[in-house]
């Protein structure tokens, strides 16, 4: 849609899109006896330009998801959807289709879909509030595609869905611009046998406000014992040479961190943590292990470094 669509359901009494043949939902519309709707029976909403003044509120969309459609995919557009569920679509709940876009998803529930929420640029997270999945096919959380933070970000908790994002790409934080990362953050990075290494790339300035815990993590998808099962494969442990690195570049502005965790890193040679020349960091009890080279590189460049109370541990090499 390119115009407003304003949907008023109550929790009494929500607003359902659903397949002709739900008879739970008005009876059997299309007179073939008892029938239940399935996956793959419509397609599914669509907001696109000029939709950004629409607001759903207790909507309900089951059993669509044909040609490729997400229950609800938006594109360029900034709608609000509150108290809504998206459940049985053969493919997302939600896809923001890597486009710029700044939707309210506030309590929404995304069940038992192909997947939870994908096609996410990062600067969208802060969007999503208490929102919840669960039962979906192949992740239950919201999966970036666009990691390119170019201002001032702030992600919380109560942004992520089931406790952790799931990145496909690189998590980069551009000259000029801060991300900060509250208590219990978790960015889980996929393996090389679905997509290319990633890693943290930080010029601009990153802010870890971890607490005793609630740590900020980077970890792999793998990693069962941050935020559970994320990747659904069943009980698996995390292991070195998962993805690249956290890497802080020359910076004019200090990187902040505190209670960070890094884990499974160091592929193509790089540490768990690693400072470029120039570097600008300040980190305080936090830790990085189980990386396949050191915990930690200084690249044997000058930096403005301070590291208290940290730990290096259970990697190739401590600091190098």
């Amino acid at each position: 849609m390119t115009s407003e669509l304003t949907v008023n359901g109550t929790a009494g009494s929500p607003v359902y899109f659903t397949s002709w043949t739900d008879d739970s939902i008005g009876g059997d519309t299309n007179h073939n006896g008892a029938s239940i709707g399935g996956p793959n029976q419509w397609t599914g909403m669509v907001f696109n330009p000029g939709s950004s003044s629409s607001s759903l509120d207790y909507m309900v969309l089951r059993f669509g998801g044909a040609f490729g459609s997400a229950g609800i995919a938006i594109s360029g557009s900034s709608p609000l959807f509150s108290n809504c569920s998206v459940t049985s679509f053969y493919n997302s709940g939600v896809s923001l289709g890597s486009t710029v876009c700044a939707p309210t998803f506030q309590s929404c529930a995304f069940n038992s879909n192909n997947s939870a929420v994908d096609n996410v640029r990062i600067e969208s997270v802060p969007g999503f509030t208490n929102c919840t999945a669960t039962g979906n096919i192949i992740h239950d959380v919201i999966s970036i595609t666009d990691g390119n933070v170019l201002s001032s970000l702030t992600i919380a908790p109560l942004n992520l869905i089931s406790g952790a994002m799931r990145f496909l790409t690189d998590l980069s934080v551009a000259a000029g611009a801060t991300l900060t990362l509250q208590a219990g953050i978790v960015c889980k990075f996929t393996p090389y046998q679905q997509h290319e290494y990633q890693q943290v790339n930080i010029d601009g300035a990153l802010i870890v406000n971890g607490t005793p815990g609630q740590e900020v993590v980077f970890t792999s998808i793998v990693d069962d014992a941050y935020a559970g099962d994320t990747n659904k494969n069943g009980p698996s442990t995390v292991g070195p040479n998962l993805w690249r690195t956290v890497l802080f570049n020359a910076s004019t502005t200090p990187s902040v961190i505190n209670r960070m965790r890094v884990r499974g890193a160091g592929s193509f040679g790089n540490a768990g943590v690693r400072l470029a020349a120039g570097a600008n960091v300040a980190m305080t009890s936090s830790t990085s292990e189980i990386n396949i080279n050191e915990a930690l590189s200084l690249s044997n460049a000058t930096s403005t470094a301070s590291f208290t109370s940290c730990t290096f541990d259970t990697s190739n090499r401590a600091v190098d």
